[in-house]
């Protein structure tokens, strides 16, 4: 039997069965090229993921200076991670100078802080360096026959720092560090002994008749003699006044801006990501709390800050996110 063209209605059948076939190959090809599709753009992603927010803590932990010696953070083996002696073999790898600290949600820690140094942008603008030198004596008034007792004048600590960089105390509040640069141990201490730290931080601002306060970061430092840490300092008064001798003299003071910042892996409970991956975050310390947290990656799962000798301060970081397959469930 054949229809009006010539075709038998069998040749019609199998026609439109071939015809079915190709569509459902055609269909097959473009949902697997979809697929691949999505595969590749997530794996971008979670590339993308790692790179920007190893790059973005770089920019960070770049400036970290004044967390060595000072923060008592402890890595994986409960070594202080900023740890910072310079007197020792730089080539050395012996076990105990390497530190490595893991942050994860399966048993790791889940934060890091840092303390960073950082530039007004009044000081980048007009050229202004970023540490100015302090001659505590300026800061007292002193006259011929006066007690050693005289109470330290915070406009004149005030008045000195702005006649030396009118654009370092220019925010509302912030802290600096008031530090020694030289290398300070217990007297006898052999050069093998992590150095003390030598800083004091205080929270100020330009008003005047205003005094400093001490910042203590929420209990996170505590301040110590920097020639004998068993003597407790009381305030920044005691401080300049017990500073101990560096090379037969008083040894430099210097002063600088400075921040404390916290990393944050935390789960988030609205999205499906598996027990093994958090979001990353960051706050800074704004004197009673850190502020609200700042996203930098989502789908984390691991970050690993490592410093390979404890003789250098350099940081790496080497955040892992979530693989293409991981992320799709596959």
């Amino acid at each position: 039997m054949k229809n009006n063209r010539g075709f038998s209605l069998t040749e019609l059948c199998i026609a439109i069965a071939l015809g079915g076939m190709v569509l459902l190959a055609f269909m097959d090809v473009m949902q697997y090229m979809r697929v691949m599709e999505n595969r590749i753009r997530v794996k971008a992603d979670s590339q993308t993921t790692q790179s920007l927010a190893e790059r973005y803590m770089w920019m960070h932990l770049k400036n970290a200076a004044p967390s060595f010696n000072n923060l008592p953070m402890l890595d994986d083996t409960n070594q202080k991670f900023f740890d910072l002696n310079r007197d020792l073999a730089a080539t050395s790898s012996s076990l105990g100078l390497t530190r490595k600290l893991t942050m994860n949600l399966t048993g790791g820690k889940t934060v890091f802080t840092a303390l960073l140094s950082e530039s007004t942008t009044a000081q980048v603008q007009n050229g202004y360096p970023e540490v100015i030198f302090l001659d505590p004596t300026k800061f007292y008034n002193i006259s011929l026959g006066s007690s050693s007792n005289i109470p330290l004048n915070w406009d004149k600590f005030r008045n000195f720092i702005n006649a030396l960089n009118p654009n370092f105390l220019v925010k509302a509040t912030q802290v600096l560090e008031v530090y020694i640069p030289s290398t300070m141990r217990n007297v006898g201490a052999a050069t093998t002994v992590t150095p003390n730290s030598t800083s004091y931080f205080l929270r100020c601002t330009n008003v005047p008749g205003s005094s400093c306060s001490t910042e203590d970061f929420g209990g996170l430092v505590s301040f110590r003699n920097a020639q004998n840490n068993a003597i407790a300092i009381t305030d920044f008064d005691n401080y300049l006044k017990t500073i101990p001798p560096a090379g037969g003299g008083i040894p430099p003071i210097l002063a600088r801006s400075v921040r404390l910042i916290r990393y944050e892996l935390k789960p988030n409970t609205v999205m499906n990501y598996g027990n093994d991956a958090g979001d990353l975050y960051y706050s800074t310390w704004n004197g009673a709390a850190y502020s609200t947290p700042v996203l930098i990656a989502d789908r984390i799962i691991q970050v690993v800050f490592a410093r390979p000798n404890i003789s250098d301060p350099t940081i790496t970081i080497d955040v892992t996110p979530q693989t293409a397959q991981q992320r799709l469930g596959k």
